[in-house]
């Protein structure tokens, strides 16, 4: 069974309606002109545009409009990340295809707009300032950051976020673990798995067939 299958079972959280409008609101009439005349200057590509939305007396959350010719007759899907909510399995599959579709774009302006008041609307998520050519990192940290979602959230929160991206590409993991040593399995305080959280070292273990192959040389984390 896929792993994510397995996460999404044993940490079940309510699902979000992206056609809930009530709670969700969609952008103004102005947004849609501009995201349809944006796109409609190069239709080839898979253009997405993402939006934090604080409605009066309501929850913060965020959507994201996908324009697609493959879409067609509709003009784009919408979907919605918002706190202590996942997507619907069909939604959170289809949402990280265009994410990570390496024909798709992201407005670098108004990715680049949107760090601080992601930061500050949605402090919990430990959101980083994740440059535009990265929007498929950027889309995931704040997707699993949001709700309770095993690995990843402990992992981003903790602000292990290169282990969070890498975590299935790892030897081995703790699927289960509720807290990043447990998780990755290397008894290490947390300083040091901060100081491992970088790419030479995630290229250098992702060969090794156990994670205890290399923690075994590491002093286990006092209690």
């Amino acid at each position: 069974m896929d792993l994510r299958k397995v996460e999404r079972m044993l940490y079940r959280c309510p699902e979000v309606d992206p056609g809930d409008y009530e709670r969700f609101p969609p952008v103004d009439e102005y947004e849609l002109m501009w995201m349809e005349a944006d796109y409609s200057e190069d239709t080839s590509v898979v253009h997405i545009y993402p939006f934090v939305r604080i409605p009066d007396d309501r929850e913060p959350f965020m959507d994201f409009y996908i324009w697609d010719c493959m879409l067609y007759p509709e003009s784009y899907a919408r979907y919605v990340i918002c706190e202590g909510c996942c997507m619907s399995e069909k939604d959170e599959e289809s949402f990280f295809q265009y994410a990570n579709d390496k024909n798709a774009t992201v407005d670098e302006s108004l990715f680049n707009g949107l760090c601080e008041k992601i930061i500050s609307t949605f402090p919990q998520w430990h959101y980083l300032r994740y440059d535009s050519y990265r929007h498929s990192a950027a889309i995931e940290h704040l997707y699993f950051a949001s709700h309770r979602s095993g690995s990843r959230e402990i992992l981003f929160k903790a602000g292990l976020v290169n282990f969070a991206h890498e975590v299935d590409e790892l030897p081995r993991y703790n699927l289960v673990g509720s807290s990043p040593e447990s998780i990755l399995e290397i008894h290490a305080p947390m300083k040091l798995l901060r100081m491992l959280d970088q790419d030479e070292f995630l290229r250098c273990i992702r060969p090794i067939r156990k994670l205890t192959d290399i923690s075994r040389f590491m002093r286990p984390v006092q209690e």
